[in-house]
């Protein structure tokens, strides 16, 4: 993370199960998926706020930007749950694919879901 102002707070059992952070400011991330001895490329995350919630929940709200090698997007305020393997974005979100098989998608609310790390299926509605 590089950003000018973050809180963390530990986690405390039972107070508060998993360890929560919250940058304002416009931080910037990179999202590391994968295990060090295969690591993959880092996702890139910029948003006005941006609140981490154990090692999998992130919320990030205000001009969300998040970039892959071959995929922008961009919306309002955005979910993703690494664990779970989802995504949601919200508030003219909007999907730029420049790969192989390169696509737009735009709506009110774009679903997306992976499976082993890998896209299965986009849904965008509105």
């Amino acid at each position: 993370m590089r950003g000018p102002q973050m809180e963390y707070f530990r986690a405390v059992p039972p107070t508060r199960e998993r360890a929560r952070m919250i940058a304002t400011g416009r931080p910037r991330f990179e999202l590391v998926q994968g295990d060090s001895a295969d690591p993959e490329e880092p996702v890139e995350l910029i948003a006005d706020r941006v609140v981490m919630d154990g090692d999998s929940l992130v919320y990030a709200r205000g001009n969300v930007e998040i970039t892959r090698p071959d995929v922008i997007a961009t919306s309002d305020s955005a979910v993703i749950d690494s664990g779970q393997e989802w995504a949601r974005l919200v508030r003219e979100p909007r999907i730029v694919a420049t790969g192989d098989e390169p696509f737009t998608l735009q709506g009110t609310v774009i679903a997306l879901y992976s499976g082993n790390r890998s896209l299965q299926r986009g849904l965008a509605s509105g």
